[in-house]
């Protein structure tokens, strides 16, 4: 709303949001002192947005938190953000990110710690066997415990996957 009023933004700013938790929709979405447009995201609808075409995939996380993978493509270029998610979640992300240029893929925990195939998080291996199957150009790990050496996210993922990359901030990645 500043922005409108110093008439430094003309059009109202699009948002994109779950519809659930319906309370939180609603209150964003009746905000009169906001200068937006609100939206529900649906995962069978193409969203046009700024140039780009956005979809997204409900994922399995908790229980009780929502979440979503989101596909960015402009042109013929194709990234695809994992969000957090569960292994349950797996056949439907390597779908979701069939060929697409870039995975930037949550990556939390690691093999080596003994985590359960399924939990609410994936392990860098997950991670890669995933960007494998969906035959992804590149792999982006990201989401890392900070106590951890990424170092060792990017050895477990390549054992599965080759073109792995560890997300660092400021990092530039070409498609």
């Amino acid at each position: 709303l500043v922005l409108k009023n110093q008439n430094r933004v003309k059009k109202p700013i699009n948002i994109l949001l779950p519809k659930e938790p319906s309370r939180i929709f609603e209150d964003i979405k009746s905000e009169k002192l906001t200068f937006s447009v609100v939206e529900a995201i649906k995962s069978d609808k193409k969203h046009k947005f700024c140039g780009f075409e956005l979809d997204f995939l409900k994922t399995i996380h908790s229980d009780d938190v929502l979440s979503y993978a989101i596909k960015v493509k402009i042109n013929d270029k194709i990234v695809v953000y994992s969000g957090d998610c569960s292994y349950k979640s797996k056949q439907d992300l390597v779908e979701f990110a069939r060929n697409a240029d870039i995975l930037i893929c949550e990556s939390s925990f690691l093999v080596e710690y003994g985590f359960d195939d399924i939990c609410n998080h994936l392990t860098a291996q997950q991670a890669g066997k995933i960007a494998k199957e969906a035959n992804v150009k590149k792999l982006i790990l990201n989401h890392f415990w900070p106590e951890e050496d990424v170092l060792n996210y990017y050895n477990e993922a390549r054992k599965e996957f080759l073109n792995v990359f560890v997300a660092d901030e400021k990092d530039i990645y070409l498609i």
